[in-house]
């Protein structure tokens, strides 16, 4: 299952268009649309990862890449204490194999510590927490990367062929095994339309 990039809605306007073209392609499509919901969630602003388990051991994180193909980064990613070596016993009752993609991220105040430590040592401060986040988890020393203290928050799973989002069935997944997710500001159904 391909791994996209999402779009950032910035505005109430922004909104209104993207609802429009769903509900413009489920009447295409003949769709009841009683039956589509959509939900609101921020968007952390980092890298995107995926973390594939196989019979709950990790065996891999990969960054997006292209979608299909992505970096391999998991000789930093274990390092962060969000992301777990392994699930716990029974999460994985049907599948042997699951994907838990999230974004990679550092926290403000992460980024406010390391930026005074570098002005300590006369050293430019660093732009923002993405390009931080971005650039500490491609270190070459795992254990600087380690020192930068990235944060793990899923918003998918995916098991086989099949993709849950975090507005649908993975939410008491994750919250089962631990796993940090994305937190849904609000849902509704699509033809009630846009509201404040």
């Amino acid at each position: 299952v391909p791994m996209l990039s999402l779009d950032n809605l910035t505005s109430v306007e922004d909104v209104r268009v993207f609802v429009q073209k769903v509900l413009n392609k489920a009447r295409e499509q003949g769709m009841n649309l009683d039956g589509i919901w959509i939900a609101v969630e921020p968007k952390v602003d980092g890298l995107s990862a995926s973390c594939t388990y196989e019979n709950g051991r990790l065996v891999r994180v990969l960054t997006r890449g292209n979608g299909r193909e992505g970096e391999d980064i998991s000789a930093n990613a274990v390092r962060i204490g969000d992301i777990h070596i392994r699930l716990p016993d029974g999460m994985l009752k049907e599948q042997s194999t699951v994907e838990v993609r999230g974004e990679i991220f550092m926290r403000p105040s992460v980024l406010n510590q390391l930026n005074a430590e570098r002005k300590a040592q006369n050293e430019e401060p660093y732009a923002n927490t993405r390009n931080c986040a971005v650039g500490s988890i491609k270190l070459k020393d795992p254990e600087e990367s380690a020192r930068r203290f990235l944060s793990f928050t899923a918003y998918e799973l995916v098991c086989g062929d099949m993709r849950y989002t975090s507005s649908g069935d993975p939410m008491s997944w994750f919250s089962q095994a631990g796993v940090p997710c994305v937190q849904r500001v609000g849902k509704s159904r699509l033809s009630g339309g846009v509201e404040k």
